[in-house]
């Protein structure tokens, strides 16, 4: 063995060659499955940049009603279910306006009579109410009118 040379190095360079060439096809291969699997099937934007609307209106989370959309002032909210307190049902009411609007509330059950509530909203705020409104049965819904 020559002096200043490493004892564990190997005097053939073949070692490293194999373990570089194992690695860039590793990393070619991700780049590969990467590209495959994000193929765009399921992406939000169309291949001209622009997004697809008609798919991201069947993922919104909550329903709500944009005042541009509007075709009427009822809105019907879907039941939640009353009878588990773990479970938060919030109806937020906005008012976009400059004046103050009224809205009536109903809350509808299959166990009790409908119970209407008469509200006010000040101009440019919203109000929060409990979607279940004190009703114990298995689903309550409101109409918002």
């Amino acid at each position: 063995m020559k002096l200043g040379t490493n004892f564990f190095r190997s005097e053939t360079a073949s070692h490293m060659m194999v373990r570089q060439v194992i690695m860039v096809a590793t990393v070619l291969g991700a780049c590969f499955a990467l590209l495959v699997i994000d193929s765009g099937k399921n992406s939000d934007v169309t291949i001209d940049g622009e997004i697809n609307i008609a798919e991201l209106s069947t993922l919104t989370p909550m329903p709500y009603v944009s005042a541009i959309d509007a075709m009427t002032t009822n809105w019907f909210c879907p039941g939640v279910p009353a009878n588990d307190e773990s479970i938060l049902s919030d109806l937020v009411i906005s008012n976009a306006s400059e004046t103050d609007i009224s809205a009536t509330v109903t809350l509808l059950s299959t166990d009790q009579t409908p119970v209407v509530s008469a509200l006010s909203i000040p101009a440019r705020s919203h109000i929060t109410l409990d979607a279940r409104g004190g009703i114990s049965a298995q689903f309550v819904s409101a109409v918002v009118e």
